[in-house]
């Protein structure tokens, strides 16, 4: 790639609101800040979910467009003395092989070599947004780590330091999605059908590839996608009770965890219900944004995810300011 050719990719920043996972409920807001300058220095690790997970915070200066934005939009509001650097996080898991390169000419293929004591690795990158206990997460690729996994991190290693809220508590992470479904959802009376699709990949063990004729053993990946739909016939009163169950089924099951799901809709009962289905994906606050890679190895380096990280930040101020009041 010539010199000066800065290329870039789309990737999408995804933000998430940290939640008691006993409850489910706010928690007081915690100074993120000290808690990410406290543990700057040497990666830590933990197994979380059956993944060795690293993290490690990098400080960097921002480049002055979003330097100047942050300063202005948030003033005295910007938590601990705040001096031009900003620090984040980010985690990365081993990648379970080494990735080929192939040939633009050839087409002929070889594996990708790293440097002595370098392993291939997928990153997340996590900037603790200084309003109330929200994150921006940008993943490096679809293979990174998700949200339960930022928390159970979390979970250890603020344990380790003596920072929970309680010695038993734990985070877990809940979807920010646009304030008119948030409405629509929280007085709503029950959930009249539910459509839900995941991505069953190859290897699964699970059991999900058993459904295709009780075969295991297929190649490839395939999406399984069901509905669930109560009819209203002669009982009213079983369908409510029905359709509220519902609702309380697919908040406990995948409220937290809407991003796991390749197709999330729903369609609501009660005077807060808006017509047609509401797509759970499609409502969530998300922005795509263009990350800026290294010429060497083609690779996102912290920096430009930060930077990306917060001039969507900037971008998306407004509704996420107004999620900090009460």
């Amino acid at each position: 790639m010539a010199k000066g050719n800065k290329k870039r990719i789309q990737r999408t920043i995804q933000y998430w609101r940290l939640v008691s996972a006993g409850s489910g409920n706010a928690v007081d807001e915690q100074n993120w800040y000290a808690f990410i300058k406290q543990i700057y220095g040497d990666p830590i690790t933990h197994r979380v979910l059956e993944k060795e997970i690293t993290g490690k915070v990098f400080a960097m200066q921002p480049d002055a467009v979003a330097d100047v934005l942050v300063k202005e939009l948030l003033g005295e509001n910007f938590p601990g003395s705040y001096d031009g650097a900003v620090y984040a996080l980010v985690l990365s898991t081993d990648k379970d092989h080494v990735p080929s390169q192939r040939h633009r000419t050839s087409g002929d293929q070889k594996p990708m070599s790293t440097d002595d004591e370098h392993v291939p690795v997928d990153n997340t990158f996590v900037w603790f947004l200084p309003v109330g206990n929200l994150v921006a997460v940008l993943q490096e690729n679809q293979s990174a780590i998700r949200a339960q996994y930022i928390c159970g991190w979390l979970d250890r290693t603020m344990r380790d330091e003596d920072l929970l809220p309680q010695h038993n508590f734990h985070w877990d992470a809940s979807p920010v999605i646009d304030a008119s479904t948030r409405n629509a959802l929280s007085s709503a009376r029950g959930l009249r059908s539910a459509t839900l699709g995941v991505s069953v990949p190859a290897g699964d063990t699970s059991g999900l590839r058993t459904l295709l004729g009780g075969n295991a053993n297929y190649e490839g990946e395939f999406e399984l996608e069901i509905k669930i739909r109560h009819i209203k016939k002669r009982n009213p009163s079983h369908h409510d009770q029905d359709t509220k169950k519902t609702l309380e089924w697919f908040g406990e099951t995948f409220g937290q965890h809407v991003d796991s799901l390749r197709k999330a809709s729903v369609v609501l009962e009660g005077p807060g219900r808006r017509p047609g289905e509401i797509d759970m994906l499609r409502h969530r606050m998300t922005r795509k944004t263009q990350v800026q890679i290294e010429d060497q190895g083609l690779s996102i380096n912290s920096s430009s995810a930060l930077g990306a990280i917060m001039k969507g930040f900037v971008a998306d101020a407004k509704p996420l300011l107004e999620l900090r009041k009460p």
